[in-house]
């Protein structure tokens, strides 16, 4: 039995793949805070109490697993670096235990290609980098450092996220932007990470996914 360790697991996107992974017959264990604890059934999935800024407080439980899971959310004109020290927190502690799978959550908007519509560029710039500026420059951020380690990372990379049914299909390009991106419900978006958590191609690449 394949068991994963989810960071960022009471979130929007964490509780859908949470749910996702207990149906794919996988041992589940979460990393929240104590306000959280009643979120959760503990019949069907692990607790840990802990803070993605202590390390401390979730080491053991990681060398017990085999994924880890970081949907770790940014909220607008928060402070905390969240994904650049909280992923740096979990690749050091990944390193000690000897994990090597991580797959995370980023922004849709970090990246262009060639193919990136001017149009696209000039929102990016303009407007979506400057009225999120704090949670784009830590998305980049965040990139960067897992580029610099040793582990099998994949980032996810979605497009606007949506609370609806799951449809079951979705389009995904790795290390390339897609065309005409629209929107992904999050349960879709969790079908793909957990369903093609073991993909080898997108092992150190990013993946972008939406309708």
């Amino acid at each position: 039995m394949k068991k994963i360790i989810i960071f960022g697991a009471s979130g929007n996107t964490g509780k859908h793949i949470v749910n996702e992974a207990y149906k794919a017959g996988f041992k589940v264990t979460v990393v929240i805070s104590n306000t959280e604890i009643s979120t959760f059934n503990k019949s069907f999935v692990t607790v840990i109490v802990g803070d993605v800024f202590q390390p401390e407080s979730y080491e053991n439980a990681l060398k017990k697993n085999d994924v880890v899971i970081s949907c770790l959310e940014l909220k607008r004109r928060n402070p905390d670096p969240v994904y650049s020290t909280g992923i740096t927190n979990i690749i050091q502690s990944m390193q000690k235990t000897g994990l090597t799978r991580l797959i995370c959550l980023s922004s849709h908007y970090t990246r262009f290609s060639k193919i990136t519509a001017f149009i696209s560029k000039i929102c990016v710039l303009n407007i979506i980098k400057q009225l999120f500026q704090e949670c784009y420059s830590d998305s980049l951020m965040l990139e960067k450092i897992l580029c610099s380690s040793n582990l099998n990372w994949t980032v996810v990379c979605p497009s606007k996220l949506e609370n609806g049914l799951k449809r079951g299909y979705y389009r995904t390009s790795i290390n390339e932007n897609l065309t005409k991106p629209t929107s992904l419900n999050r349960n879709d978006l969790a079908d793909y990470i957990i369903y093609y958590m073991d993909e080898e191609k997108t092992f150190k690449s990013m993946v972008q996914i939406s309708y």
